[in-house]
């Protein structure tokens, strides 16, 4: 029977591939390589995607073996640890129908628990993170950096850690418009650093963190290719993945947004306001490098530099006086603090003082602006559900709606937690947004 369309929903499928042998975990007893659809034994998946940190897999497999639908002695198949085994770098590929595969993360293996209840099937549950967890070990003496920018530093940290070597690279600071091959915004352009070490016993991505949130960059690990088509053969080539070190993708207006509708694909939405521990200023200084001279500059929240961070959607529209739609405007998060404190008084400001040492004025700026963009974007945070989508992950925006202000609207994607079990396919997301559509705008009767 043929259906309208835009409705017709087809059933989610997942797929756990092991990117050592470029082959689908559960193939068919006898050691064959071509996966058997009917013996597959992922049972559920959890997938949590996030910027700036580790993202995890969580996956159950069934562990019982069996043969033309009978068991078999030895009954349990992945007790030997010799089909899944810890570093093993593992696939998640999700889709719907006959779409193509979605590649959500490739992970190393790092806990196996295995179960063995009194009644129902034996499972075993692996858990693995993404390759940025290469950058987990530490530093066993000191390393000091001399007259060398944050690029050069990155890949030293790449070559030191030994992440390289198992193919980890940095997509490099060449922006362009594709968010897999590397920036969307150009790196500041910078002086080299007098210096920087990173200390003994300090994690390889501890370091890079702490640059990361001085510089307001995001750093995450992400496939160069996030489709593979369902009818081409598994290669290692499907697997590669980069390191990324880069401006925050929130400075870039979205040339597309994931469409979320409350009534329609959203299921759940919880939005949280927060006013007033906002900060108004910081003030950031300290000794100038090479010197004993002290710097100081201060950043307003209106400074153009805070205000960029927040993407306005030109097309939302309320009804006018007159009857015709008119823009509602955006407040940065600064102007709506002011907003609703007004009433407070006049003296509504709350600043912060934040002490640096060894930078030079471009970098003591860029520290500022990265530490009141951070307050700035707890003005609104939200946690939602929508049903399955492969597409919703870190750094892409959602278009919040059905709603009403100052809920609807441009969000940026923080956090994405993909779930398939036998419920079906779900994720849930975290979003921010450094700002509101304006409450003086909304049309004059809320009912």
């Amino acid at each position: 029977m043929a259906t309208r369309p835009g409705t017709q929903f087809f059933a989610p499928q997942a797929r756990l591939v092991d990117a050592d042998k470029n082959e689908v975990i559960g193939s068919a007893a006898g050691g064959g390589r071509t996966p058997n659809d009917a013996d597959v034994d992922l049972v559920s998946a959890r997938v949590t995607l996030s910027l700036n940190n580790v993202c995890q897999l969580q996956v159950v497999l069934n562990n019982q073996r069996h043969a033309h639908g009978l068991p078999v002695f030895p009954p349990w198949k992945y007790n030997k640890l010799s089909q899944i085994v810890f570093g093993q770098r593992l696939r998640l590929d999700i889709r719907y129908g006959g779409d193509v595969w979605n590649k959500l993360i490739l992970a190393r293996i790092t806990d196996l628990q295995f179960s063995f209840p009194q009644s129902g099937a034996s499972q075993l549950i692996v858990v693995g993170e993404d390759m940025l967890s290469l950058l987990k070990t530490t530093s066993k003496q000191e390393k000091p950096y001399s007259n060398r920018k944050e690029d050069f530093i990155v890949r030293d940290v790449l070559e030191r850690s030994k992440a390289k070597d198992v193919g980890l690279d940095f997509t490099g600071t060449t922006p362009g418009a594709d968010p897999l091959a590397g920036p969307l915004v150009a790196w500041p352009t910078l002086q080299p650093l007098r210096s920087i070490t990173q200390n003994k016993n300090t994690s390889y991505l501890q370091f890079l963190q702490g640059i990361a949130d001085r510089m307001d960059f995001e750093l995450f690990v992400d496939f160069t290719k996030l489709t593979q088509d369902p009818k081409a053969a598994l290669t290692s080539s499907d697997n590669k993945v980069m390191l990324h070190f880069e401006p925050a993708r929130s400075l870039v207006s979205p040339t597309r947004a994931i469409a979320l509708t409350w009534g329609a694909n959203l299921v759940e939405f919880t939005p949280k306001l927060k006013v007033w521990e906002l900060l108004t200023e910081v003030t950031i200084g300290g000794t100038k490098h090479g010197t004993r001279a002290r710097q100081t500059q201060v950043i307003s929240s209106a400074d153009a530099d805070i205000t960029n961070d927040l993407q306005r959607d030109s097309s939302y529209t309320v009804p006018g006086a007159n009857g015709k739609p008119q823009p509602v405007p955006l407040l940065p998060a600064g102007a709506a603090r002011a907003k609703f404190l007004s009433r407070e008084g006049s003296d509504l400001a709350n600043s912060d003082s934040v002490d640096t040492s060894n930078l030079d004025s471009d970098r003591i700026r860029l520290s500022g602006i990265a530490r009141l963009r951070k307050s700035m974007r707890e003005l609104v945070t939200a946690e939602g559900s929508t049903i399955g989508m492969p597409e919703l992950r870190p750094g892409v925006y959602v278009d919040i709606g059905g709603l009403y202000p100052p809920f609807d609207g441009l969000y940026y994607v923080t956090q994405t937690v993909h779930t398939f079990d036998s419920g079906g396919y779900r994720t849930q997301f975290s979003l921010r947004r450094p700002g509101i559509l304006d409450p003086g705008s909304y049309p004059g009767d809320d009912t």
